[in-house]
């Protein structure tokens, strides 16, 4: 049996968070663990259910102290960041706060 990544949403726009659920559920490896509406239940979902990778809109309240306390709480979970702009601002801030990959 290959080995399965587990997967936490963070987005708190329903459609949007279900419809990246829904297919990234179908893909073989890769399963979605949970998905969280606000950043609170983001980190209580990171430590209960112990995801791979959390994948977190940059849109969700807070999400920068978001990732910061979640690399805190699990180092070795890798956050992806969704719909960073693509400013070197942006990018800059989103890299010294810890993430480990941008989708713009």
């Amino acid at each position: 049996m290959s080995p399965v990544t587990r997967i936490l949403i963070g987005c708190d726009v329903r459609l949007y968070s279900e419809g990246i659920g829904q297919f990234l559920s179908g893909q073989p490896g890769l399963s979605v663990v949970g998905v969280a509406g606000r950043p609170e239940e983001v980190l209580q979902q990171l430590e209960q259910l112990g995801p791979d990778i959390v994948l977190l809109d940059q849109a969700l309240p807070d999400s920068l102290e978001t990732l910061r306390r979640a690399r805190s709480l699990r180092p070795e979970c890798r956050v992806i960041a969704l719909g960073v702009p693509e400013q070197e601002e942006a990018l800059l801030t989103w890299a010294e706060a810890g993430v480990a990959g941008l989708v713009p």
